[in-house]
């Protein structure tokens, strides 16, 4: 321990060290201080003078750590590349971006070289090597990105220091708006692809496997130049960038401008619920395949889109809005001359950017399945195709040995829809996305009046009375005819199931329900007994054909499943 040399302090003389040091203070002069006397206590006999012994030591003892860093080894002695990577998006036009390259060493660096990779199309300014960084100096890297070039932008700039290189990455698509529009002579054919993996067994039972997140998707139309400059265009477009990635408005989502939007406008007015447009991706406004603008979207509102930069020309009211999709044409385009001056063409994109459809199921739920109460367009005639899953063996020097392996027949049956506005087309493409190709089951009802009710039915009857149609002796609850929908004139409708059968006579029969209606009906207050299939869609991909904005059709097959 430490030793600190002292003395023990004598009584003073007097008995105290200060004179009229009383309670009565307070009574005195402010001068009072100045006339204080006093006598020191002396040293004690053979006491030694007073050192200072600081600093005190304490005894020394031994811990194990380490030295924390701080902020200061974090940030600084290196280079910073900020920002790091520099993503033009999809470029339209010439586009410029910056990133700072900052010395954060306390002492000059010397950059002999910038080692460049795939920066085809861009050009630098602000750092040029060789050139020496003072300490603690910050530079502005600048680099335009032209639209000649590659299609995929993938660049590297590699900044070469002594003891470092940081990157610096630009990444981005070279897109060309192809503005050529519909003629609307066919229709607009948008085409949806989901992918499902379909496992039979030879019950007829399936099971079921999507093997994509989100459809893929294309728009295939007619269009028709009227004229040799847009011929000329055409022609050389195509053989220029025909592989590439194209800016593709969406033609079946036109709207037109209320009034007329000056250049430097940061927000286009515009329907927005419905449509396309979504934050980050493209619109345009068009005038002619030879005059429009594309823009770059920051986000959607309710009843504009606001932009990244402002528009460049004035446009006028009618000028037409689209959103954009960046979609690719196949390996094979065909062009039809009708004259010197005039080309038609189908061309067809397979959008490479298509969002997922948002899924929007309608209908009473079943059995667990939605039940899809909507009627076929009987402008086209419904196909009904009774599909078995047989076995054959035929060595063709005797009878053919066939085996029905199910004992149940699918139904293959076409459907037509016919839509009449925006909404109905939207719902639509709701239910299909609610489907996803083959994967998802529902409950389609019979097109036809499959049986009619003979006798009064009471609210406690599990039992219907129908005319004879050979239930009881052809099918008798067998699983491709065992669920109905019966619906009365008022519009109620009520499901139930066959859980058995019996032939009265040879005019009526009897089919038992697994429940009672819980009312009575007479057989004229019920507009039709229809059978009811777990059904699916027969294929994944189906396709919307657009007549105009707000009117198109869509047909497919539908197949039935064992319930």
């Amino acid at each position: 321990m430490p030793v600190i040399s002292g003395f023990l302090a004598r009584q003073s003389v007097h008995g105290y060290d200060r004179l009229y040091l009383t309670g009565d203070l307070d009574d005195y002069a402010p001068t009072w201080i100045g006339t204080l006397a006093y006598w020191a206590s002396p040293r004690s006999p053979g006491a030694q003078a007073l050192a200072a012994q600081y600093p005190v030591s304490t005894t020394p003892f031994a811990r194990a750590g380490v030295v924390a860093n701080s902020y200061f080894e974090d940030f600084y002695n290196r280079v910073h590349i900020t920002p790091r990577r520099l993503d033009i998006g999809n470029l339209l036009s010439v586009q410029t971006r910056e990133a700072s390259v900052w010395n954060a060493h306390l002492e000059p660096q010397a950059m002999p070289v910038i080692e460049e990779s795939g920066t085809e199309g861009l050009s630098e300014a602000g750092v040029v090597a060789p050139t020496t960084f003072g300490a603690l100096e910050e530079r502005t890297f600048q680099i335009t990105v032209d639209t000649a070039g590659p299609a995929a932008i993938n660049a590297e700039y590699t900044f070469v220091f002594p003891s470092e290189a940081p990157v610096l990455t630009v990444v981005g698509r070279r897109v060309v708006v192809f503005g050529y529009a519909p003629n609307w002579a066919a229709p607009v054919t948008e085409r949806l692809a989901w992918l499902t993996d379909v496992m039979i067994a030879q019950g007829g039972v399936e099971q079921r496997v999507g093997l994509r997140a989100a459809p893929r998707r294309a728009l295939a139309y007619a269009l028709a130049t009227p004229t040799r400059h847009q011929t000329n265009l055409l022609e050389t477009m195509l053989l220029g960038w025909q592989s590439r990635l194209w800016a593709v408005p969406v033609w079946t989502e036109m709207q037109a401008l209320a009034a007329d939007l000056p250049a430097g406008s940061l927000a286009v007015p515009c329907i927005t619920s419905g449509y396309e447009f979504a934050p980050n991706g493209l619109a345009l406004l068009w005038a002619s395949p030879e005059r429009y603008e594309a823009l770059e979207v920051a986000t959607v509102g309710a009843s504009s889109i606001a932009l990244k930069s402002g528009t460049l020309a004035d446009w006028p009211a009618g000028t037409r809005v689209y959103p954009i999709r960046l979609g690719r044409m196949p390996a094979r385009q065909k062009l039809t001359r009708e004259t010197d001056r005039h080309v038609v063409s189908a061309v067809e994109f397979a959008f490479d950017d298509n969002p997922a459809v948002t899924a929007a199921d309608i209908g009473d739920v079943y059995a667990g399945y939605r039940v899809y109460a909507g009627r076929t367009n009987w402008a086209d005639p419904v196909e009904v195709d009774l599909v078995r899953q047989v076995d054959e063996l035929d060595y063709e020097t005797g009878r053919a040995w066939v085996d029905d392996l199910s004992g149940l027949a699918a139904q293959l049956k076409s459907w037509h829809w016919t839509l009449g506005s925006r909404a109905e087309i939207e719902a639509f493409r709701g239910w299909l996305a609610a489907r996803a190709g083959r994967r998802v089951p529902f409950w389609s009802v019979s097109q036809a009046v499959d049986m009619e009710v003979t006798a009064p039915v009471g609210a406690n009857d599990t039992a219907i009375t129908i005319r004879n149609i050979g239930y009881q002796r052809f099918l008798d609850g067998r699983a491709d005819r065992r669920h109905i929908a019966l619906r009365t004139r008022a519009g109620a409708v009520y499901y139930r199931s066959i859980t058995g059968s019996a032939e009265i006579d040879a005019a009526t029969e009897q089919l038992a329900m697994d429940s009672a209606l819980g009312v009575t009906l007479q057989p004229v207050e019920i507009e039709s007994v229809r059978f009811m299939h777990l059904t699916r869609l027969e294929t994944d991909a189906v396709e919307i054909a657009w007549h105009r904005l707000g009117l198109a059709e869509c047909s497919t097959l539908l197949r039935s499943l064992p319930q």
